[in-house]
């Protein structure tokens, strides 16, 4: 904002007649120049904040880009890690720092300290710790199979296939969710061909999401003809 206001100031050298008309001009417009001082002054403070303001943002964006980049470092390596575990063995001794999953709810912990125990690592939080992996998230729509080892977000009324229980490991995993923004939808996961789903209630071969609440669901394969819930 600019200043636009001129002075006219009287003079010494002026005869009296233009001396007081020039001090009558120079009074009348001192409000108006105080005016537009005040407004400049107050817009150069809000540019001083507001540049302020986004250096501050910069330098959070900066810094929750790098936190962004470790944990998922940090996720990359753990799943890594987990990858490469295997099942836990009761007695079996373990080293510092390795790792292994828990036959009771299939998750991954590292041991503390060197040595073995009869307690799953899941029950024995002195000797193991869980390994959290971060799982990936992939958007479903329009029907198809499921993957796994991973978040299957269903965000239709689809109909859905696991694959063949056969096909993979024993102990596979394949998680599927209906987050609240898709809560109405009623999509269907269904067995394959030659698979049964089992649950506490029996057998059946599919599963219909008509709860209309968000909510997820664990199917794990038994390597053979089905998976249970």
């Amino acid at each position: 904002m600019a200043i636009d206001v001129v002075f006219d100031p009287p003079s010494r050298m002026d005869d009296p007649e233009t001396f007081s008309t020039k001090a009558d001009d120079t009074m009348a417009k001192l409000n108006s120049w105080s005016t537009q001082a005040n407004a400049l002054a107050e817009s150069v403070n809000g540019d001083k904040e507001s540049s302020g303001q986004s250096a501050s943002e910069a330098l959070n964006s900066k810094n929750a880009a790098a936190q962004g980049a470790a944990e998922a470092l940090a996720s990359a390596n753990a799943a890594a890690v987990a990858a490469g575990a295997g099942r836990w063995v009761s007695g079996q001794a373990y080293a510092e720092g390795a790792c292994a999953w828990s036959p009771l709810n299939y998750q991954t912990y590292r041991r503390k300290s060197a040595g073995s125990s009869a307690t799953d690592p899941s029950l024995d939080v002195a000797n193991w710790s869980l390994l959290v992996v971060a799982d990936p998230v992939a958007v479903k729509t329009g029907g198809g199979q499921l993957l796994p080892n991973q978040i299957n977000e269903l965000q239709d009324s689809g109909t859905y296939t696991l694959p063949a229980a056969v096909s993979v490991p024993a102990d596979t995993r394949i998680d599927v969710e209906i987050t609240d923004l898709y809560r109405m939808q009623t999509p269907l996961v269904q067995a394959g061909a030659d698979d049964e789903i089992v649950w506490s209630g029996g057998t059946d071969t599919e599963f219909l999401f008509d709860a209309q609440q968000s909510m997820s669901v664990r199917f794990i394969s038994d390597g053979v003809s089905s998976w249970r819930m």
